[in-house]
């Protein structure tokens, strides 16, 4: 029944579409981001990557989102069951790595961040990458894989690794490798490496404890990341750093 595309948008955000404000707004930033690869199609000569258009879209809706909610809890000794809600510093002299991934199930793609800092949360350096993966679950082991790759090609002697998957942080700690067959291959370099790192330990933390790392693997997953982001940090990436650092002033894990 719509023969025009504003009057089809208009309906889209009408009340009665019943769409909520987080399909509207990722619906907003589809548009926006189809409307600048068209640009950029006709008068750049650039490819067109439908699947990186509305990776892009999301992950820009997604940044959105989280700007909108409040900071007010970060003010609260959030501690729940013994758990940190939030990012801790290691402790003076030792280096904590974040890493995380993102899967797209379309394409097969998918994007690992690795973000290393010390005692002070101050960040010391990392990377954000695309790979090839068959399944989240390979995903998150490449970014544990690429954090201990991280660790040796800088020299870290003491070092702390983080990862929220926690399936794959139990297979590493114990002797049992119960884990998909499609991660052995992985999870044994990753054994192989911890011989040659002794002082590197691996801790399972939640979602909220990786933020920065998950943001460097949506980031790489939609060719969204500069190569110098460790010097010139995205203002959103520098959002979630600050907010990391505030949690430790604030006494937070």
């Amino acid at each position: 029944m719509v023969r025009r595309i504003d009057d089809w948008w208009m309906s889209m955000l009408s009340d009665s579409s019943g769409l909520d404000d987080d399909m509207r707004s990722h619906l907003a930033f589809l548009c926006w981001n189809i409307w600048k690869d068209r640009c950029s199609f006709i008068y750049q000569n650039s490819q067109l990557d439908p699947i990186s258009t509305a990776l892009r879209s999301k992950l820009a809706a997604m940044e959105f989102l989280s700007s909108l909610q409040s900071n007010s809890s970060s003010s609260m000794t959030l501690e729940v069951n013994g758990n940190s809600l939030c990012w801790a510093p290691p402790s003076k002299g030792k280096l904590k790595i974040n890493c995380d991934g993102a899967y797209a199930d379309l394409g097969k793609v998918a994007g690992v961040g690795v973000i290393v800092r010390n005692w002070r949360g101050d960040v010391v350096d990392g990377f954000s990458r695309r790979v090839k993966a068959c399944s989240p679950l390979m995903t998150e082991a490449l970014a544990i894989e690429a954090a201990v790759e991280c660790v040796e090609n800088l020299g870290i002697d003491v070092a702390i690794i983080e990862s929220n998957c926690q399936v794959l942080i139990n297979a590493i700690c114990s002797e049992a490798k119960e884990v998909d067959w499609k991660c052995s291959a992985i999870i044994s370099n990753i054994d192989l490496a911890k011989r040659r790192l002794p002082n590197v330990s691996f801790n399972f933390v939640g979602r909220c404890c990786n933020k920065a790392a998950d943001w460097l693997a949506k980031a790489a997953l939609g060719r969204m990341c500069h190569v110098d982001w460790v010097c010139a940090t995205p203002s959103s990436l520098a959002r979630i750093l600050a907010s990391d650092k505030l949690g430790d002033r604030a006494g937070i894990g």
